[in-house]
């Protein structure tokens, strides 16, 4: 609950730094906090505490309220007027629906495969990350892109 209050405060501050500094930088920085931190913040978690664990997750809460402030406008600027709910609604619940939806499937089947490896979901998210930020590379940026 502490976390999720802070995340939620912290969204449309984030917001409004995408719309000062660019929705790729903010993106940017969001990815290589999760692909950096994710294995201490994973290991913090592992110390079993509750401020451990608190700590850990407001940290992740960092990076997420970065991505969460930077998705809904670098999506919506992405598609012309014309196609915009459908380009927006399509994209945005398939790609929810395969990967989202099948996060903790795979995780498990990792942890499986690799013989009981608890970091195999901390691999897969630095791995989505990693792939975030390549992707990253060939979007344009938006923040000063007039709408339709």
């Amino acid at each position: 609950t502490i976390t999720l209050i802070v995340l939620m405060l912290m969204i449309p501050l984030f917001g409004h730094l995408t719309d000062k500094i660019g929705r790729k930088t903010v993106l940017f920085l969001s990815l290589l906090g999760f692909i950096i931190f994710s294995y201490p913040l994973f290991a913090l978690m592992f110390e079993n505490t509750f401020e451990a664990i608190l700590i850990a997750m407001l940290v992740f809460a960092v990076f997420e309220a970065m991505f969460q402030a930077v998705m809904p406008a670098l999506m919506t600027e992405s598609f012309p007027a014309k196609v915009r709910y459908t380009g927006l609604s399509i994209s945005y619940n398939f790609s929810l629906a395969i990967f989202g939806g099948t996060t903790p499937l795979v995780c498990t089947w990792l942890v499986k495969q690799s013989g009981g490896d608890v970091w195999m979901p901390v691999y897969y998210l630095m791995a989505s990350c990693v792939i975030g930020v390549i992707v990253a590379l060939f979007i344009p940026e938006t923040y000063k892109k007039e709408l339709e």
